[in-house]
């Protein structure tokens, strides 16, 4: 035991690190998508399951419902869906660059991604990209060990883990073609087994489909409705690797396209580009297997989600978080080799540049997003607890320029009597009578209206006017950084 720790003491310490850089905003507020997922985790597994169509996730839903079943605090839930997952992957990471390539690789790759604040951003994030980017290393693990073919318990666990990830996230299925495509050129004595848990995993997928039909009518409803929301949620095809090559360097951090920020990203893919040149003329054989690895884990995923988005251009950057990993461990393997050489040659100076390049930008996108409110998560806890500090319940209503009140408000609330009042339909030109809408503010001495999403849902702001007619007046606002503002209304006496 003792000599197992002393071997694993490398990827442990990293871990530690990695858990250090994760742990500041752990406890922060809920977001508007992650207490959406907080409030259906609330309801019973056969409600959830009833309306299957909008379980988007239901290993994540599963997972989220055992564990607020203890506590509802905001670190609790996040610890075991993405917390966890995300240490895990480092901790995969590390262990494929080992079996890949070298120790140093698997270290400096871990490292790296330990420190993006990429990955610390949906480390601390409720929602699944953390951890189907845990199930996909695993996975991608248990390939590149090998022995699958003769041992029954690790091929049994390669196919439970592929079936669960394809119903954690609908870019799985991605991930898995990269694995028998992998499979076939690298391992094919154990293609036709990989095909058996395909089959499983289709049949996993197909149960997916109501769900993303769904999602894709309801998305198609919101783009026709309110046709300025296409600024917020579409990535065009021609713009989905520039914009994805560039979070996965930059991370989280205001990105104003000065040549500052834009030189070292450039820097990056050249010197990538000259080292991968450099090692295929000069030591092929080493590093054939990362190439190999790398070619088909990220390039396959890549041009599989580029045809996608020439119909549905809405996938975003975080959706492919698997790809981090890979990412790192590419640059990792093409410049370990060189490190040794630093003194008096072009490979090994290159090789430094590259990582401290990343590495420095790492830091700083790292500490610019624990240091900077706008990057971080809406604090909507915080604004509840200024509403509820100041404007009591039995008296004051909360309304909304949007269809239903935003998630964050209910889960926050939900011990308040707080009356709440919305448009009902997602743009104020589709609501017949706004009076007769807000009319229930008649009961109310106080009303607060919230800005969020106002300048999509009602531009021309004719719930102010509403409101108005209905015998309030302005009095005042308060204002939530990434929220907006919140008008204070009181009954004209």
């Amino acid at each position: 035991m003792k000599k197992l720790l002393l071997n694993q003491l490398p990827v442990l310490s990293l871990i530690v690190i990695a858990l250090m850089f994760r742990l500041p905003q752990i406890s922060g507020s809920f977001n508007n998508l992650e207490s959406g997922a907080a409030l259906r985790s609330t309801q019973p597994v056969m409600t959830q399951l009833a309306d299957f169509r909008v379980l988007l996730s239901p290993v994540f839903s599963l997972i989220l419902f055992v564990t607020q079943l203890v506590s509802h605090q905001e670190w609790w839930l996040r610890f075991w869906v993405a917390l966890i997952p995300g240490l895990i992957t480092i901790f995969a990471t590390y262990k494929i660059g080992e079996k890949l390539h070298s120790q140093l690789t698997a270290t400096l790759a871990a490292l790296l991604l330990a420190s993006s604040s990429f990955h610390i951003y949906f480390s601390q994030e409720l929602r699944p990209f953390a951890l189907t980017a845990m199930i996909a290393m695993v996975a991608w693990y248990l390939i590149i060990e090998g022995r699958l073919g003769e041992d029954r318990k690790r091929y049994l666990l390669f196919g439970l883990i592929s079936v669960v990830g394809m119903l954690t996230q609908h870019t799985y299925p991605y991930v898995f073609i990269a694995q028998l495509v992998y499979v076939y050129y690298r391992q094919r004595e154990f293609f036709w087994p990989a095909l058996i848990v395909g089959g499983f995993c289709a049949i996993a997928f197909l149960l997916q489909i109501p769900i993303l039909v769904n999602a894709l009518r309801q998305l198609q409803e919101i783009r026709s409705d309110l046709p300025e929301i296409d600024e917020v949620i579409v990535l065009p095809a021609q713009k989905f690797i520039p914009f994805l090559i560039g979070t996965f360097v930059y991370g989280v951090m205001e990105f104003n396209f000065t040549p500052l920020q834009i030189f070292p990203g450039i820097l990056i893919i050249i010197i990538a580009g000259a080292l991968t040149i450099i090692n295929l003329a000069t030591m092929k054989k080493k590093i054939q297997p990362a190439i190999d690895f790398t070619a088909m884990s990220f390039l396959i995923p890549v041009g599989l989600l580029l045809m996608i988005t020439l119909f549905f251009p809405v996938i975003q950057p975080r959706a492919v978080l698997f790809l981090l990993p890979i990412f790192y461990i590419y640059i990792s393997a093409i410049a370990s080799p060189h490190l040794s050489q630093t003194v008096g040659t072009t490979r090994g100076g290159l090789s430094v540049l590259l990582l401290i390049t990343i590495a420095l930008i790492n830091i700083r996108s790292t500490v610019e997003y624990n240091i900077t409110p706008k990057l971080q998560r809406e604090n909507w806890r915080q604004l509840v607890a200024r509403i509820e500090d100041r404007f009591p319940d039995h008296n004051s209503c909360l309304a909304f320029k949007l269809p239903e009140a935003p998630a964050p408000v209910i889960w926050y609330t939900q011990d308040t009597d707080y009356k709440k009042l919305t448009l009902g339909e997602n743009h104020v030109s589709q609501v017949p009578n706004l009076n007769t809408q807000y009319a229930a503010a008649d009961s109310c001495n106080r009303v607060l209206l919230f800005d969020y999403q106002s300048h999509i849902t009602d531009p021309e702001n004719k719930v102010e006017e509403t409101i108005g007619n209905l015998g309030f007046r302005d009095v005042g606002r308060l204002t939530q950084p990434l929220i907006g503002d919140v008008h204070v209304y009181t009954r004209s006496f």
